[in-house]
C-alpha cells in the first residue's frame, strides 16, 4: 500500500529542514516545461535546494530564468564495453553542453570518470565536482581528495 509521494508531499514532510537535490529527468532534451513546473512549484518552497539534470538545455533555461538558484550538470561516461548510444550521449559524458549551461558544480559518475572531456574540464575549469552514486565507505574514503562532495546511497558515510 506504499506509494511514491508527489513533490508536494515531499516538500511538505522535509518543510525546509534539511536542503535538497532536485533532479529534472526529461525525455526530450532541450523541452524546459518540466523546468518551468518545477521553478514555479519551488518559488513557494522556503528551504534551499539546488537542481540537475543530464540535460544541459534545462541547467541554461534555469541559468537564464532563475539564476539564483544552484545548477547541477549531471553526466556520467559510457561503461567499459558499451558504445555510445548518438551524438547525445557523447557530448553528455564528455560535458560538451557546459558552455551553454555553466553548471554551479557537475555531478559525474565517479566509475567512468577516466574520459578525456571529464579531464579537461577538471584540469581547465575547475569546477565543483560531486561524484555519483557511492555505495560503501571505502568508495567514499577514496573519492574524498578526487570531489568536493559525494551523493550517496545505502550507507551513512564515516568522516
Amino acid at each position: 500500500q506504499e506509494k511514491v509521494p508527489t513533490l508536494d508531499e515531499v516538500l511538505e514532510a522535509v518543510g525546509g529542514r534539511v536542503p535538497l537535490i532536485v533532479e529534472l529527468k526529461s525525455d526530450r532534451p532541450g523541452d524546459t516545461a518540466l523546468a518551468e513546473k518545477l521553478n514555479a512549484r519551488m518559488a513557494r518552497y522556503s528551504g534551499f535546494y539546488c537542481v540537475e539534470s543530464f540535460d544541459p538545455l534545462l541547467m541554461r533555461w534555469y541559468k537564464k530564468h532563475a539564476p539564483q538558484v544552484i545548477r547541477g550538470q549531471l553526466a556520467a561516461d559510457a561503461a567499459e564495453g558499451q558504445k555510445y548510444a548518438d551524438f547525445w550521449h557523447f557530448a553528455q559524458a564528455n560535458l560538451l553542453g557546459n558552455f551553454l549551461s555553466r553548471p554551479d558544480f557537475v555531478a559525474y559518475g565517479y566509475r567512468t570518470d577516466g574520459n578525456f572531456g571529464f579531464q579537461a574540464m577538471r584540469l581547465l575549469f575547475r569546477p565543483l565536482l560531486a561524484a555519483w552514486t557511492v555505495r560503501s565507505q571505502q568508495d567514499f574514503e577514496k573519492l574524498q581528495k578526487r570531489y568536493d562532495a559525494q551523493i550517496f546511497e545505502a550507507f551513512i558515510p564515516r568522516p
